[in-house]
């Protein structure tokens, strides 16, 4: 029960969700490959990753968050539990929908990983996700198209100014 309301939280299932959507479409949309699997399959993965990013969050903040007094619906324990889970999940499902180009989450969760010893890489996780998901989606050819390397820039762009907002507030 813990759990679900851990995933719930602070309404997280729905913005989790909804972000997973809109990359969903948006990667389906820039390789006109608009078809209910595809879509389905990347909003899976971007679902499970925003969970991954959050619990990795979690566990490396969890000292400094009990000393805060902060609500934890899990223990330590059972947010590496969870983690494991999720990304076993997430590796089984990235091999299952992209063959051995599935090898490529493994950087996307290294970079999650190591994050908090080089804040650059939350700097280019999105693009760097949006990239590897375009090219699984539609090939090399994909980025041949200019309004590819727009959105990327774009969403560089939003990376740096949400990481320039966090460490403000700091």
């Amino acid at each position: 029960m813990n759990i679900i309301k851990y995933i719930s939280a602070q309404y997280r299932l729905l913005i989790y969700a909804t972000l997973a959507m809109i990359f969903s479409l948006l990667i389906t949309n820039l390789t006109r490959d608009i078809a209910v699997p595809n879509i389905l399959q990347l909003f899976i993965l971007f679902l499970l990753l925003a969970y991954i990013m959050r619990t990795v969050d979690d566990i490396h903040d969890y000292k400094k968050d009990r000393r805060r007094h902060k609500k934890h619906y899990l223990s330590k324990n059972e947010l590496i539990f969870l983690l494991i889970l999720i990304v076993a999940s997430f590796l089984g499902l990235n091999f299952a929908f992209f063959n051995i180009n599935g090898v490529f989450s493994l950087l996307l969760l290294a970079i999650i990983f190591i994050w908090e010893l080089f804040p650059l890489c939350k700097v280019i996780f999105l693009p760097l996700t949006c990239a590897i998901y375009l090219f699984f989606a539609g090939g090399q050819d994909t980025f041949s198209q200019y309004e590819i390397w727009i959105v990327l820039v774009i969403l560089l762009f939003i990376s740096c100014a949400f990481y320039a907002y966090k460490r403000g507030g700091k």
